[in-house]
């Protein structure tokens, strides 16, 4: 499970510059799939099996306008070789596009990605 805390995206978006997201992408560049999970509390899924599923808090820091969200990666979100690909990746309501674990250039269509072998782990 993640858990993602974005800091004061909704102010941007209640501005009309545009929606603040947060995808989380799993598996290897070019063959995985994603999760989308807006500030509004929308999710969307593109190519993801296996029980990964999305919530968005909206509004959770009112004060501050910070909002989060929680991702389920589903019972077994390792490929065959135990390894869990993944990466993150947010676009604020400015349109400003970051991620982890490395920056993403703009001609990049998806960021590259963290390899964590979960068989270390006695999985």
């Amino acid at each position: 499970m993640l858990y993602v805390e974005c800091d004061g995206g909704q102010e941007a978006a209640a501005a009309g510059s545009g929606a603040d997201t947060v995808t989380v992408w799993l598996g290897e560049r070019g063959r995985g799939g994603r999760v989308t999970v807006g500030a509004d509390g929308t999710v969307k899924s593109d190519g993801v099996a296996g029980g990964v599923r999305a919530t968005a808090a909206p509004g959770a820091g009112e004060a501050d306008g910070s909002w989060t969200a929680w991702v389920v990666l589903g019972e077994r979100p390792a490929g065959s070789d135990g390894t869990l690909r993944l990466a993150i990746e947010r676009r604020d309501g400015r349109g400003v596009r970051s991620s982890f674990p490395r920056p993403v250039l703009p001609w990049q269509r998806e960021p590259g990605r963290l390899r964590v072998d979960l068989t270390a782990w006695g999985m």
